[in-house]
């Protein structure tokens, strides 16, 4: 089955929550915390939105070979073949297996976007690999050295063909972080690919990642403008996607003083993004203390659950079509702590084979997304209500007015909502085939919190939490959230 690409600018028929429904059913026995509500049954009254206006556009990606309505989950760095390489008696263990792959999988993750083993230095272990993800639905975008420095499309063409015949690959992974300087030779690959004729790509892209606004001078353009940089590189390249990443957790800050950086960059991504007609991808942060401190073994591991749940739903919130996280497999270059190594500092997997921490906090995660990911990959993010200090001072200034390509809201009303009662929450604002969506986060790491929504009628909702989805009735909403913790809300 090859893979194939849907550029979805209208609505699908309700089938898609309907799938978020049944699979959710079976995934947790806690009930969802509705209060204000009741449960809908045949004989409950309420009022309905569906058809009353026109649906907005939105731009998504979808793969046949991670099933309709999936949202891509990916990460970095995916399994690679043993080293031989051993530390205080340890052997890092080979990676390309059923095991790791069934792991990954298990974790929620349905993509990788980069491995250690290439094309070029070992072709049978991206073999093996593409025929793992295959057996355990895994995809992977390829890194082949080759492909960035061919420049005739036929040469291309005959290289792809050595491992576009699995349905597991979705492309090539072309470049990590370039700066703007660059931008011409990465256009020039892309549009050799672009160009080829013998080969069926479609549904297959070319993976670039951008730098985050924290990279500064490194951007390459005048005054390291972030949107000017990303704008750049859409222009220039032209890819299917903008993916970016930004990591908000460091031993300095700990949880207590995640910057403004964050939430900038995050509106800048769904700018542009939207400008281009194209989805937005953004990286996680499993793990830490990858910096050039290294940390001494006294410090304290980071993010831990509710900031890493905050990383993954604030972005959802924002829009984001595609979550990525590093590192799935700790480099063992993250090994170093201090003067020893340290198996459990990062990463969602150690680089002993060991899982860690965040592999339990994306594990689920991730189950939310997908019971959610129906919805919000076929939805235009149209704004923002809520309460957050950080939110609100910082990230607006950085969208311009005009549609759901620009102005993003903060307040406390959106359509039918008309107060949006929190101490510290936001609300992702989403037009779902013409219906109002709602995806609510908490964003205290620290402590669990009742958000209240107002409606002005009583209507019927879906609520999709932790996995669960219930169907309740009510005029007041009120939701119970875990540190970090995202709900999603759609109106009837």
């Amino acid at each position: 089955m090859k893979n194939k690409m849907f550029k979805l600018c209208l609505c699908l028929p309700v089938v898609c929550l309907c799938f978020a429904m049944s699979f959710s059913t079976v995934m947790a026995a806690e009930p969802v915390f509705t209060g204000g509500c009741e449960l809908i049954t045949g004989s409950t009254s309420y009022n309905t939105t569906a058809g009353t206006r026109t649906p907005q556009p939105y731009y998504t990606l979808e793969y046949d070979f991670l099933g309709a309505g999936v949202m891509p989950l990916g990460g970095w760095a995916g399994p690679y073949s043993p080293t031989y390489d051993t530390v205080n008696g340890i052997l890092y263990p080979d990676y390309v297996t059923d095991e790791y792959y069934g792991l990954i999988s298990d974790s929620g993750i349905n993509f990788i976007n980069s491995s250690l083993d290439t094309y070029a230095n070992n072709p049978e272990a991206v073999k093996k690999a593409l025929e793992l993800g295959v057996r355990h639905g895994v995809g992977s975008f390829v890194e082949d050295p080759y492909i960035k420095s061919v420049k005739d499309k036929d040469l291309m063409a005959q290289r792809l063909a050595n491992y576009y015949s699995y349905e597991s690959c979705l492309g090539v992974h072309i470049v990590d972080e370039p700066s703007a300087p660059a931008f011409d030779g990465i256009k020039e690959i892309f549009d050799v690919y672009r160009s080829i004729d013998k080969l069926d790509t479609s549904g297959r892209h070319f993976y670039a990642n951008l730098f985050p606004s924290y990279a500064g001078t490194a951007l390459g353009v005048a005054g390291s403008n972030y949107e000017t940089y990303c704008r750049q590189f859409m222009q220039k390249v032209a890819p299917a996607f903008l993916s970016y990443d930004n990591y908000p957790f460091n031993r300095i800050n700990q949880g207590t003083n995640v910057g403004s950086a964050f939430f900038n960059d995050l509106a800048t991504a769904r700018k542009v993004a939207a400008e281009f007609k194209v989805p937005y991808w953004t990286f996680v942060q499993a793990g830490g203390q990858w910096e050039s401190h290294m940390g001494q073994p006294s410090d304290p591991l980071h993010p831990n659950e509710g900031e890493t749940l905050w990383n993954i739903n604030t972005a959802l919130a924002f829009g984001a079509k595609g979550i990525q996280y590093f590192t799935v497999i700790q480099a063992a270059a993250f090994t170093q702590a201090y003067n020893d190594v340290d198996f459990t500092r990062n990463g969602m997997i150690g680089a002993a084979g060991n899982l860690n921490q965040w592999y339990y906090y994306i594990q689920k995660a991730n189950k939310q997304i997908a019971a959610a990911s129906p919805v919000l990959m076929r939805s235009a993010s149209m704004g923002i209500v809520g309460s957050n200090p950080l939110v609100g001072s910082t990230v607006y200034k950085s969208i311009s007015s005009g549609g759901n390509t620009g102005a993003m809201k903060l307040g406390t009303s959106w359509r039918e909502l008309k107060t949006f009662s929190a101490s510290n929450a936001i609300a992702g604002c989403f037009d779902y085939m013409g219906r109002s969506a709602f995806f609510v986060v908490n964003c205290s790491t620290t402590a669990k919190q009742d958000i209240t929504l107002q409606f002005d009628k009583k209507y019927g909702f879906d609520v999709t939490q932790r996995a669960r989805t219930v169907s309740v009735a009510g005029q007041n909403l009120t939701l119970r959230l875990e540190n970090g913790e995202g709900v999603l809300v759609v109106l009837r």
